[in-house]
């Protein structure tokens, strides 16, 4: 459950949520971006379901939907978030829940409640309701939006496992809902299926309901505009000075004042201070108890806190624990996440709202919870899938998502190379406005801004295309002497921009014809045209998998007539041209036209035909032309068994030593997925780690939109988000872990 912030904080915007299109750059494929979700202002957090309310007054919500609580008008869990139909202006929203044994019937593992306050002061209610928690005046579970009874002009509200609570414009609290314990303070135990007023209560600006599983004893909390803390329900050791175990009428927790947020937790009540310090009072999983209130120590000053976490005025967050012996464990901070505006808990579950509007989650995923749309638990933060990421591609270990806000996100191994920060979850490695396209080499990056490119890292031999050979680590410095660019490539070493004109640039390493330019030297450190070529629509450059410069880099140009040409190295005749000779300016790939995209591998090459077809040429060391052998191909062959394809990729790496492991996949226009090749680290997705000398289809997988091939793993994209598969020494697959599998696993 989230905590209670006054209501200017309640209702404070945040910078638009915009989710990673990512960019995973290398190696062929890609997509178009979807549109993102407009601004998020608020998330809750329950034990099994969440919510979040967008700034266009829309709510969404994921996880357990066991009663409907997820108020799409289903009792289906979703793990990923789905928008609450008919719901428009809301400001604010709460969720709860507990676990269910049914009397004389089966047990039910999640009860789920939810909340919504809407800019007009009415209030909104679903889910489980069979002691009246939803106040509409019935016991009638609902599945989707009802509004609660006889309630006008409400500020802010809480929602508890058993009862509701809601604060009015003229500062009295009403509540609803089970009262056995006398937590709706109207000085009975009498359960009440429409909301009746606190007794004795005035000037509140904030409630708590809270309370553990079903038949656990409930407790109610309120905020008062003097800062004092009032408690009732069962409130046994959280009242100090008194031995009560309940009471039904508020009263005032003595030696406590200048309080502006109120919380609760596992039998702890927690209460922050104006000066951000934190207390708290009573007991603990541990079996301790604080008879008075206690400052948390160990922490900086405190903005918010939910649960035992609390998001700090510098943005960082951090959590602490109880030991055996009931003291207070030293906080710890929270890896990864910063700028922190908001936090929820829902006991094993937190979520964080950050300042880029993103919602960061961790902990226990049941029921999908955590919205990451896979019932995986995270014990690091993971982004909340709150919309479709479109744009993928793979170099090596490494992985880029570009936001629309211009955020830059990176995951893998050159993240933690670069930063020391753990690269198994996405960070974020930059903001440039108007960011539209990022490409990741080994040791630097390019982006692509409204027609400019510019780029950031290493700069060994120019491959930042700004004249000098220094690095920029830390900086996006422009590259110079480029028209207008529409999109652009990089390699280990070498880099490459598409002009709107069709014309092709390169810069960086020129060894091995990487350039295409006829010249070699060791560092270009500025744009060059590529010459020779027909007007161009599409590259595809290869190169960057060993810790060996010779033998790998090699790029493919699409003409705008369907034509292929191709320069570099040709060892394994992976330019199709009907030999091995290097090349140093481009030649026409042979045999080839009517060609609809490609993509260039370490040591092989695909190409998509009008007709659906795949063709493919260069080296077949691990069965990744496709055609059944292991026999290198010089020129163009097609792929058997493959049909309506739309996009292909390729990946792989060797050990400089002679050892290769390459693989390649195909998409069809039914959105269905293929591979062959090298499937050592389960790259593949058939559930084996069998190599495939012709192509499989991998199962579990539909709906994709576009593929990626990196050294030893892939990325496939879905309406619903992106699933990844094979080696995951570096974190390349995104899933807070560094732990491979050979079937898709949904990473956002």
């Amino acid at each position: 459950m989230e905590p209670y912030v006054l209501p200017a904080r309640l209702r404070l915007g945040v910078p638009a949520l915009l989710l990673p299109f990512l960019a995973a750059c290398g190696g062929g494929g890609g997509g178009t971006a979807f549109a993102p979700g407009p601004q998020l202002s608020q998330v809750a957090a329950g034990p099994y379901h969440m919510l979040a309310a967008r700034a266009d007054g829309t709510v969404w919500a994921w996880g357990s939907n066991a009663f409907g609580e997820l108020g799409d008008g289903t009792t289906t869990d979703h793990p990923a978030p789905v928008q609450v139909p008919g719901l428009t202006g809301v400001v604010g929203v709460s969720a709860a829940g507990g676990d269910l044994v049914r009397v004389g019937g089966p047990a039910t593992p999640a009860t789920g409640i939810s909340l919504a306050l809407k800019s007009d002061g009415t209030l909104w209610a679903w889910g489980f309701n069979q002691l009246a928690e939803l106040g509409d005046g019935s016991m009638a579970d609902r599945h989707g939006p009802v509004a609660v009874a006889g309630l006008a002009n409400v500020v802010t509200m809480s929602a508890g496992p058993q009862h509701g609570l809601a604060v009015t414009g003229n500062g009295t609290a009403w509540a609803w809902g089970d009262n056995s314990s006398g937590e709706l303070g109207d000085g009975t135990q009498v359960n009440r299926a429409q909301p009746v007023k606190v007794a004795g209560l005035s000037g509140v600006v904030g409630v708590k309901a809270l309370g553990g599983s079903f038949a656990d004893a409930m407790l109610s909390m309120a905020l008062k505009n003097d800062g004092t803390v009032w408690l009732w329900g069962a409130v046994d050791g959280l009242l100090p000075g008194s031995s009560a175990s309940q009471v039904s009428s508020p009263v005032q927790v003595a030696g406590l004042s200048g309080v502006t947020a109120i919380e609760g937790f596992q039998g702890q009540a927690l209460a922050l201070k104006g000066n951000g310090t934190l207390w708290a009072w009573g007991g603990n999983l541990q079996g301790g108890t604080l008879a008075q209130p206690t400052p948390i120590t160990g922490l900086g000053k405190v903005a918010r806190m939910a649960g035992n976490a609390a998001v700090l005025t510098d943005g960082t967050t951090w959590t602490w624990s109880w030991n055996p012996d009931g003291t207070q464990a030293v906080p710890v901070q929270v890896a990864g996440l910063s700028g922190g505006l908001q936090i929820a808990s829902g006991g094993s579950t937190t979520v964080v709202l950050d300042g880029g509007g993103h919602a960061w989650s961790w902990g226990d995923n049941t029921y999908g919870q955590l919205g990451t749309g896979a019932p995986l638990a995270q014990p690091t933060p993971r982004p909340t899938n709150l919309g479709p990421a479109v744009q993928v591609s793979a170099r090596g270990a490494d992985n880029l998502a570009v936001l629309t806000d211009g955020g830059l996100w990176a995951w893998g191994g050159q993240v933690y190379s670069t930063t020391g920060a753990p690269g198994s979850v996405p960070v974020r490695i930059g903001s440039t406005p108007g960011l539209a396209a990022a490409a990741n080499g080994s040791d630097h990056l390019l982006a692509l801004v409204a027609g400019n490119v510019l780029a950031q890292g290493s700069n060994v031999f120019g491959e930042l295309g700004n004249g000098s050979t220094t690095d920029s680590p830390a900086t996006l410095v422009p590259v110079s002497g480029l028209p207008a660019v529409k999109a652009v490539a990089a390699a280990e070493w070498f880099s490459l921009a598409l002009g709107l004109d069709g014309s092709v640039w390169s810069w960086g390493y020129g060894g091995e014809g990487t350039l295409g330019t006829g010249a070699n030297p060791l560092a270009q450190t500025t744009p060059v045209r590529v010459p020779g070529l027909p007007p161009v629509q599409a590259l595809a450059a290869a190169g960057g998998m060993t810790g060996s410069i010779e033998g790998l880099e090699h790029t493919l140009a699409l003409a705008a007539d369907g034509t292929v040409w191709g320069w570099g190295q040709n060892l394994q005749g992976q330019l199709g041209d009907g030999t091995t000779t290097l090349r140093w300016t481009p030649v026409q790939t042979a045999g080839l036209t009517g060609v609809t995209a490609l993509a260039a591998g370490p040591f092989h090459s695909l190409a998509v035909l009008q007709d659906g077809t795949v063709w493919a040429w260069g080296d077949n060391a691990s069965g990744e032309l496709g055609n059944g052998t292991t026999s290198r191909q010089v020129v163009p062959a097609p792929v058997p068994g493959l049909a309506n394809i739309v996009a292909v990729a390729c990946g792989g790496w060797s050990d400089g030593y002679g050892a290769t492991r390459v693989h390649s996949l195909a998409l069809d226009a039914t959105g269905h997925v293929w591979a062959w090749g090298s499937n050592r680290y389960g790259q593949l997705g058939d559930g084996t780690f069998q190599d495939r000398l012709s192509p499989v289809q991998v199962p579990g997988l539909s709906g994709v939109t576009a593929v990626a091939a990196g050294s030893c793993h892939s990325v496939a994209v879905t309406a619903s988000g992106v699933w990844t598969w094979g080696a995951d020494y570096y974190g390349q697959l995104g899933l807070g872990r560094t732990l491979g599998t050979s079937s898709p696993v949904k990473a956002y």
